[in-house]
């Protein structure tokens, strides 16, 4: 929950910061996209002199690309506003009435800073409550993307009706320019082909910006769709690997407990041979019994959670590394040393595990070169505290809880490892974290409670 707060923040500062850009450019673009650069006031008095109505054409299409061009920059800036205040308060009245507000505003100061006469008519009271209900049709989806190109289509639409002189007396082109226009089409009998042209191109972006609306939903819903069916069958291989890896647990622990009928039998015969035999004969037989004993231990160990006993952690990492092999292989390898004094009592074979499954993680992280793990104990307060440290890429902080829960890897495995580790760990009456450096690698450290050992 935090990590996404966090997110959002800054989702939020970034379209902030893009809506005031958008809103920046919005300012300037009347300097450089105006009738004078693009010679609109030529072309009307060109087909007024021609009686051409190719070239009052061209000088609608140009006046509804310079005016959509000018104005786009603004309502996408209202529509990044919007979307950034609605990552706090989607429902919020001043979330859903921004524009109506803001558009208004930044035409008038667009007014005294050019001295441009815009009008502020029906077309822009329409596309007002047109970015309104973009920013809310659930046709259009998440996908701020998604609801600018909706948009765009829109407004580049709906700016064909200043050029339809039929519309005039209902509030549309009331510009200098757009009337213009359409006295160039009265004097040149061209009104019924503005009508027809400027109904036909709105009618033809804005059907265009509704299928595109829809059509742009499914796609996200399909992309959506893909990603769960991905990620379903990413579960499903986890849970697979998840059930042959407790399959060969189980065999594994059956064979570990059949191992104990043939090892009573032989400590039975020690027991026998120690009674009635005498010296080397004694001695052997006391050995072999003492040795069993410890076979017998190290299985109840491996089948009973609870079973522990006192060792040092000198001799679990020594036991541990020695069924490490390939740290032989490590460029850089720092055993620990000179710990003996230091003892802990939990459950040996299984702790053991979980330190062995940690180096191997470590080696499967180091480069081919320059690859070091260092190992290192020592006591913090009454627990000691057991580091592995490897140089290799690390693991993004983003991930240091999810490493944590099952089926989650970063490689291709089952993710189960350093559950394991966590929940052994844990049995221990200890805790385990990870840690970031400074530069790069990683380090797990485990808090064990110290034992005095007599």
């Amino acid at each position: 929950m935090v990590d996404k707060a966090v997110q959002n923040g800054k989702f939020n500062s970034l379209l902030i910061s893009c809506g005031v850009m958008s809103m920046f450019f919005g300012f300037l673009c009347p300097f450089f996209f105006n009738v004078e650069n693009f010679g609109v006031i030529t072309l009307i008095y060109d087909s007024i002199a021609n009686a051409d109505g190719r070239d009052l054409f061209l000088a609608c299409l140009k006046l509804v690309i310079i005016n959509t061009v000018r104005i786009m920059p603004v309502y996408i800036s209202s529509l990044l506003l919007m979307e950034s205040f609605g990552l706090k308060d989607r429902q919020s009245f001043l979330v859903k009435f921004l524009p109506v507000v803001l558009i208004p505003f930044v035409y008038y100061v667009i007014e005294l800073s050019y001295n441009i006469s815009y009008h502020f008519g029906v077309p822009a009271v329409s596309l007002i409550l047109a970015i309104i209900i973009v920013n809310q049709i659930k046709a259009v989806g998440k996908n701020l993307f998604h609801k600018i190109v909706v948009f765009a289509l829109m407004l580049f639409g709906m700016q064909w009706l200043d050029i339809v002189p039929a519309l005039t007396e209902y509030g549309f082109g009331q510009g200098e320019i757009s009337l213009e226009i359409k006295k160039a089409a009265a004097f040149g009998n061209f009104e019924d082909l503005l009508n027809i042209i400027g109904g036909f191109f709105c009618l033809a972006f804005v059907f265009n910006a509704i299928i595109t609306a829809f059509f742009l939903r499914s796609y996200t819903n399909e992309i959506n769709s893909m990603k769960k069916v991905h990620e379903l069958e990413r579960v499903n291989d986890r849970m697979k690997i998840a059930a042959i890896d407790y399959r060969t647990l189980l065999e594994r622990q059956m064979l570990v407990h059949d191992l104990k009928t043939p090892l009573t039998a032989i400590q039975g015969l020690a027991g026998v041979l120690s009674l009635s035999g005498k010296g080397e004969t004694r001695e052997y037989a006391e050995y072999i019994s003492g040795v069993i004993d410890k076979m017998k231990n190290m299985i109840n160990e491996i089948l009973q959670d609870e079973a522990s006993q006192i060792v040092s952690v000198q001799e679990l990492l020594d036991y541990a590394c020695a069924h490490v092999p390939r740290l032989s292989d490590v460029v850089s390898f720092k055993p620990l040393s000179g710990k003996e004094n230091l003892f802990i009592k939990v459950n040996r074979i299984k702790m053991a595990r979980a330190i062995i499954n940690i180096l191997e993680n470590a080696i499967d992280a180091l480069e081919a070169e320059n690859g070091q793990i260092e190992i290192s104990a020592g006591l913090t307060g009454e627990n000691v505290e057991i580091s592995i440290f490897n140089n290799g890429p690390g693991i993004d902080e983003k991930f240091h809880e999810q490493i944590w829960q099952a089926g989650f890897s970063t490689k291709r495995s089952s993710g189960l490892g350093l559950v394991f580790v966590k929940d052994i760990v844990a049995k221990n009456s200890g805790q385990i974290q990870v840690t970031a450096t400074c530069t790069r690698g990683v380090k797990f450290v485990i808090t064990l409670p110290r034992c005095e050992f007599s």
